[in-house]
């Protein structure tokens, strides 16, 4: 289990990050309900996407960019349209 706690101090130590983003925050939180729903773990995800756990979290957290392609990879492993990770991000 990863300590969130932990990974957000680190992500704001590391400069630049850790500040959520509105755009990335709701992105995040449509990815961690997705995944959720498939009973899968953020160390599941992570493995099926190739990152790491604290990446996962970052991304879940909106404290992080992310690459379409990595939406897509991640609709993709979760079963659903990458349109369904995206809502409330720009419609």
């Amino acid at each position: 289990m990863v300590d969130l706690a932990a990974l957000i101090g680190k992500v704001k130590e590391a400069g630049g990050k850790g500040n959520p983003e509105p755009v990335y925050q709701k992105l995040g939180v449509n990815v961690a309900r997705a995944r959720e729903n498939r009973a899968m773990t953020q160390s599941d995800l992570a493995s099926a996407i190739g990152k790491s756990v604290a990446t996962v979290a970052e991304i879940e957290l909106g404290t992080t960019r992310i690459l379409l392609s990595d939406v897509e990879k991640i609709a993709s492993v979760l079963g659903v349209q990458p349109k369904q990770l995206m809502t409330g991000v720009w419609w």
